[in-house]
């Protein structure tokens, strides 16, 4: 089976059975089967007559299948992301793309006219839950999964480059290290006569923030619908007169973070607990990083230690933050951390948190980190409180490439997902978090997280160095 657009032809309004009746699909998203290539299903914009005589129709940029995308109920959506001359942009739904309806489009949804100022005649990159499309004569836009509503995840527009690019626009490429580190290439056209190729470098967490551009360096002139390549640690970049290679200038011994293995214990509604035990079930490696979120909601009991069967030593990296009474009970949290730790086997070690008296809903949520700095990893954190339908930990400035930054909240309602940026590790029956992303550079930054409604919450962020 294979989706596909077709761009300017006739397209057939007299309708059997839903299709075409002469088979006419022009300016249309199409599902056809194989080896015969039947069309099985489609989608033609309602207004494609009028599109077609005024040459803004469907088809100038490349349909583009999206990973499954799963919202917060587990449920899994397969999606085909269109774009043409109509300055529009359409989430398809693959198993009911939504055939031609006069009256108005039935799809999933669309993003309105001007969404994609100039027109599209570029294709699509997709990474960690974003979508990065650069339209003709402007920017490349970021496109973000909005998990608000719990059963339909929504495309919404959260950042754009500082860079516009000319006629025919930009398609990306991703660079990455699995879910962290994403880099957004792309070429520009640059002025002057011939045009000179120039390499752009965005962080795909949020494409505002230019990495870097080879402006000061001439390769080559610049060729229409151009790809940047990316092998091996190398960006490639095709010219006019020549290929250009791009590679790393940081040095191969610096690593990136990376997240190993997380875990997390709620004991209650059984009885409030002075003790909470969570065990690492998989095997620990020797000089990583653990790391311990503790919440708890009342204001009287506090964090006596914090201990695991290895010995490690646990340091606290923020906290106590607490939240006043809200909705009935006050919110507290804390975060510890342990560097450079002993190796274990799988379940061999446990993390136990003592308070000095029973704690309410405790809420113990324990992660394990490769690649942080083993002597002083710590750089910053930050923690906020508040009581909104969204969390967030407030503004700190990291002052090293490639953080780690963890965040976690402790909320009385409960929590959607992860925060624009963040990738969710743990999400618990108490619907409390923790979140990361590995930043690109250093600047400020921000944990955030949506809440299922709007309640008390306690947010922290701790930024962790390589």
């Amino acid at each position: 089976m294979e989706d596909t657009e077709c761009s300017n032809g006739p397209f057939d309004t007299n309708l059997t059975g839903g299709f075409p009746t002469n088979s006419d699909y022009g300016d249309s998203a199409l599902k056809l089967l194989t080896p015969n290539l039947s069309v099985s299903d489609y989608f033609t914009p309602f207004d494609q007559q009028t599109a077609a005589a005024t040459d803004t129709d469907l088809g100038s940029g490349a349909a583009v299948v999206l990973p499954d995308i799963s919202d917060t109920t587990g449920t899994i959506h397969h999606f085909l992301l269109a774009a043409g001359k109509d300055s529009r942009l359409y989430l398809l739904d693959r198993d009911n793309l939504g055939k031609f309806n006069s009256g108005g489009d039935q799809i999933y949804q669309e993003l309105p006219a001007g969404i994609l100022p100039g027109g599209t005649w570029s294709s699509a990159a997709y990474f960690n839950g974003s979508v990065y499309l650069g339209s003709q004569g402007n920017s490349i836009q970021q496109f973000q999964f909005d998990f608000t509503n719990p059963t339909q995840p929504l495309l919404q527009p959260v950042s754009s480059t500082g860079t516009q690019f000319g006629y025919p626009g930009a398609t990306a490429t991703i660079s990455s290290n699995g879910t962290n580190s994403g880099i957004v290439w792309a070429i520009e056209q640059g002025s002057g006569s011939p045009s000179p190729a120039i390499l752009h470098a965005y962080d795909a967490t949020n494409v505002a923030n230019e990495l870097y551009n080879s402006s000061q360096i001439l390769i080559g002139g610049a060729v229409k619908f151009s790809v940047p390549t990316v092998c091996n640690g190398k960006v490639f970049v095709g010219t006019s007169n020549s290929i250009a290679a791009f590679g790393q200038t940081t040095p191969s011994s610096i690593t990136t973070p990376q997240y190993v293995q997380g875990n997390y214990a709620t004991p209650q509604p059984a009885a409030p607990a002075q003790t909470v035990t969570v065990p690492y079930n998989a095997a620990q490696t020797s000089g990583n990083l653990n790391l311990v979120i503790v919440g708890w909601n009342d204001a009287t009991s506090q964090v006596s230690s914090v201990t695991d069967s290895s010995g490690n030593s646990y340091s606290l990296a923020v906290g106590p933050t607490i939240l006043s009474t809200v909705n009935g009970e006050p919110l507290s949290q804390s975060i510890y951390y342990a560097k450079n730790i002993a190796a274990a086997n799988a379940g061999a070690n446990g993390v136990k948190v003592t308070f000095t008296a029973p704690a309410v809903y405790p809420d113990i949520r324990v992660l394990e980190y490769s690649g942080v700095n083993p002597v002083s990893p710590l750089d910053v954190v930050v923690s906020a409180s508040g009581n909104s339908a969204t969390s967030n930990s407030g503004a700190v400035t990291t002052t090293n490439a490639t953080d780690l930054l963890v965040g976690a909240n402790t909320v009385y309602t409960s929590t959607n997902g992860a925060g624009s940026g963040f990738t969710l590790r743990l999400n618990t029956p108490d619907g409390d978090i923790a979140e990361d992303r590995v930043v690109m550079s250093a600047g400020s930054y921000s944990a955030g997280a949506p809440l299922s409604s709007a309640g008390g919450w306690v947010m922290q962020m701790v930024a962790l160095h390589p």
